[in-house]
């Protein structure tokens, strides 16, 4: 009895082991074929950020090159303006000299005119005396 109880444990552990080297043997079969499959991915992963790395850099690229050229139209603009302001400063500054000119010899004029007027009076009053 005690032969026949042991050829069944002993068939039962073997009919175990073999079950558990299978099993093992079947799951790590499935997790090489995971690895395999999670590397495909992770490098299909990879190209395709890379490629959407590259048009996003394009982009801004393209955007910066824009802005650049907004920039240099605004700054050819604004010394357009800088240089109208600057003509028409010098103009009115010259027209103000031209003007200031007259003014003075018209002043001096009426210097000289209220100083003959001046005389004038100054003789009638000698000569009233």
């Amino acid at each position: 009895m005690n032969i026949i109880l042991m050829t069944i444990i002993l068939t039962l552990l073997g009919a175990g082991l073999v079950t558990l080297l299978v099993w093992l043997s079947v799951v790590s079969c499935k997790s090489i074929k995971l690895q395999k499959e999670q590397k495909i991915q992770i490098s299909n992963l990879d190209v395709y950020i890379s490629d959407n790395i590259s048009d996003i850099y394009k982009y801004i690229d393209d955007k910066f090159k824009d802005l650049n050229m907004e920039q240099n139209e605004r700054n050819r603009e604004l010394d357009n303006y800088k240089d109208e302001v600057s003509n028409q400063y010098c103009k009115n500054m010259d027209t103000i000299q031209a003007l200031s000119k007259n003014v003075d010899s018209r002043l001096d004029k009426l210097h000289s005119a209220i100083n003959s007027i001046n005389v004038q009076i100054a003789d009638n009053k000698s000569d009233n005396k």
